[in-house]
């Protein structure tokens, strides 16, 4: 099965979130790209599917009220398999 992958201007547009708070929140380590991390000028953070979840889920999180800190940590422990 070929692996989606999706970069970060196409994460904010699925997930409709500002560029700058998805970089925010990578940046602090939050989350961060399973498939590729940008490493300097002129590359690109690669994101799966499972990420959107993960992100999705850290962004509802904090809209339901828990912290960015706790919110992280609960994303840390999700698992998705979109292989079987």
């Amino acid at each position: 099965m070929t692996k989606h992958v999706f970069t970060t201007f196409e994460v904010c547009e699925i997930l409709n979130i500002k560029l700058d708070r998805l970089r925010d929140y990578t940046k602090r380590g939050y989350f961060s790209p399973s498939v590729q991390r940008a490493c300097g000028v002129g590359t690109k953070s690669l994101f799966d599917r499972a990420d959107i979840v993960r992100i999705k889920t850290f962004l509802c999180l904090i809209e339901l009220g828990f912290s960015r800190k706790i919110s992280a940590k609960v994303i840390d422990l999700i698992k998705v398999d979109f292989d079987t």
